[in-house]
C-alpha cells in the first residue's frame, strides 16, 4: 500500500519534471517546435501526468489493464492538483510584491 502512494508521489514528481523542469528546456522546446500536438502535449500537467502513470502502472504490475489505468488516471488528478497548487502559490507571491 505504501509503495502505491510513493509511486504516484514519483509520477507527479516525474510529470512536473518533464513540463516544468528546467533540465529539460531544450529537448522540450525542441520537440513542441516540431508539432503542435507535441506543444500542447508537453505543456500539459494533466496529459503527461495520464501517460507517466499508465507507464508506473504497466512497470508495477504488467500487462494488468487495471492497474495501468487506474495508475494513469491518478497520476494525471495528482499531477493536475499540484500543477495548480503550484500556481496558485506564485499568484499570491506575484500579488505581494505589488
Amino acid at each position: 500500500m505504501t509503495s502505491d502512494w510513493l509511486l504516484l508521489l514519483a509520477c507527479t514528481g516525474c510529470t512536473a519534471i518533464l513540463v516544468n523542469g528546467t533540465i529539460f528546456n531544450r529537448p522540450r522546446e525542441w520537440l513542441m517546435q516540431r508539432s503542435q500536438l507535441l506543444k500542447e502535449f508537453l505543456s500539459c500537467s494533466l496529459c503527461v501526468g495520464c501517460w507517466v502513470g499508465f507507464l508506473a502502472g504497466y512497470l508495477q504490475y504488467g500487462l494488468t489493464l487495471k492497474y495501468i489505468m487506474l495508475y494513469g488516471f491518478a497520476s494525471a488528478a495528482c499531477s493536475w492538483l499540484y500543477d495548480s497548487l503550484v500556481g496558485m502559490i506564485q499568484a499570491i507571491e506575484v500579488d505581494k510584491t505589488k
